[in-house]
């Protein structure tokens, strides 16, 4: 593609990302309003979110000409036990706003953390969002956690659902947590966000995933794998199709639930992708229909739907359904449900090189243990301010006591990998404890 080509492209994934947030915004409050949003309790690594959350938001600031700035306390406990989702989804939907209607200066996060009186298994994590924004004025103080609320003090303030805000202080509150907010005209806003979390051990944590790789064919030696497509929204067939083909797959569509039990009585196809909301006969009724024909039981069918509500997933697999996808999708998810369900066997696009991704699964903390002390301390402060330029510094200085582990640092924080970094520090750190 040509520059200009590229240019068109990303507006249209930009601008699709947009209307995607605007529509979960919209689709959270609804669910929140009806109870049917569940908390979830899972060990996490709190420092690496954060940092992941700075990273974001550092771009988004950058591209304002703005400034950024995360603090993070020294004595931050790294791994909680709590809905990790929820408290990213605050951070984010505050910082948003404190970027959106900052037109020049500063936006901060802080973190810090406070003992639960009374319950060593518990800590309080205490935020603030702050920026040097035009401020809300005290008569709008009341009012700006109520649903579809916006402020106009900016240019493009309109620019969204006016739900942030009712989201975040929604979500604080089953999390049992308080949301308060200090402004004044002229000179800024801070949010301040307390919510309490469960302590948790490092051993608990699951590993991170590795990136998905991208598929570019399919094995030799394989099946002739025969897919069926079932969608009645032509841009979504199209979009599967076309995605599935150029792999190597036979593919077939249907386009409702009528039209999908014919193909499948004529073609047998291996695995169906089935749309559960259709005219004529939906999903639903389709699969039950086909799972009672001569061969149904063996055929594997993966539904594809919009639906976000988690209460949805019973009703789909009682149908028959042996998993489900949700929209809007990545292409690795279509491929992994396929590999596991069907046995699909792929070939991978070769990766130029190493990121700093890969050379950094090189590292280990045995190498950094070796460093002296001072270098170490200086190497996990600047880490975890997110301060590259510092951090490439001390990386410098490593470089004469360790060579190989300076190259993998360095190539680290140039490919923005500085939450895989704090987290290799913090295992050097717990192994010299020990």
């Amino acid at each position: 593609l040509n520059a200009q080509q590229q240019e068109m492209l990303d507006i249209i994934d930009r601008s699709g990302e947009h209307l995607l947030g605007m529509v979960d915004d919209v689709l959270s409050l609804a669910r929140i309003e009806a109870g049917r949003i569940e908390l979830k309790k899972e060990t996490f690594e709190l420092i690496q979110m954060l940092q992941d959350v700075g990273q974001m938001m550092t771009s988004r600031a950058e591209g304002k000409g703005l400034r950024f700035s995360l603090a993070l306390d020294a004595k931050l406990p790294r791994y909680l036990i709590g809905d990790a989702g929820k408290l990213r989804q605050v951070l984010i939907n505050l910082l948003s706003n404190a970027v959106k209607y900052t037109v020049a200066g500063d936006v901060w996060l802080r973190a810090r953390s406070q003992p639960v009186a009374g319950d060593p298994a518990l800590v309080m994590l205490q935020f603030e969002v702050a920026d040097s924004g035009p401020g809300i004025p005290q008569d709008r103080l009341d009012a700006i956690f109520d649903s579809f609320v916006q402020l106009d003090s900016t240019p493009d303030g309109g620019d969204g659902t006016g739900l942030g805000l009712a989201i975040s202080k929604s979500l604080v509150d089953m999390m049992d947590g308080e949301i308060m907010v200090e402004s004044e005209p002229g000179r800024g806003t801070i949010f301040k966000v307390n919510i309490p979390f469960q302590l948790a051990e490092a051993d608990a944590v699951a590993p991170d995933e590795a990136p998905a790789a991208e598929v570019i064919g399919l094995q030799a030696g394989q099946p002739e794998w025969r897919i069926l497509v079932v969608d009645d929204n032509r841009e979504n067939l199209l979009l599967l199709r076309d995605l599935l083909s150029q792999v190597g797959f036979n593919i077939q569509e249907a386009k409702d639930g009528e039209e999908a039990i014919a193909k499948f009585q004529e073609w047998h196809p291996h695995f169906i992708w089935m749309d559960m909301r259709m005219p004529v006969m939906d999903g639903y009724a389709a699969t039950r229909k086909i799972r009672e024909l001569p061969g149904g039981g063996e055929v594997k069918i993966v539904a594809v739907t919009a639906s976000v509500l988690a209460e949805q997933r019973e009703p789909i697999l009682a149908s028959g359904c042996d998993d489900l996808v949700r929209k809007p999708f990545r292409s690795h998810q279509i491929f992994d449900a396929m590999a596991r369900h069907l046995g699909v066997q792929y070939l991978y696009r070769e990766r130029k090189g190493e990121t700093g991704r890969d050379q950094g699964l090189k590292l280990t903390p045995e190498m950094l243990a070796e460093l002296p002390r001072e270098l170490l301390q200086e190497l996990r402060e600047t880490t975890l301010s997110l301060d590259r330029e510092a951090t490439l510094q001390v990386i410098e200085r490593i470089e004469a006591h360790a060579p190989e582990a300076a190259e993998g640092l360095r190539a680290l924080v140039r490919d923005f990998q500085m939450g895989r970094l704090g987290k290799l520090l913090g295992k050097v750190e717990d192994e010299k404890m020990e």
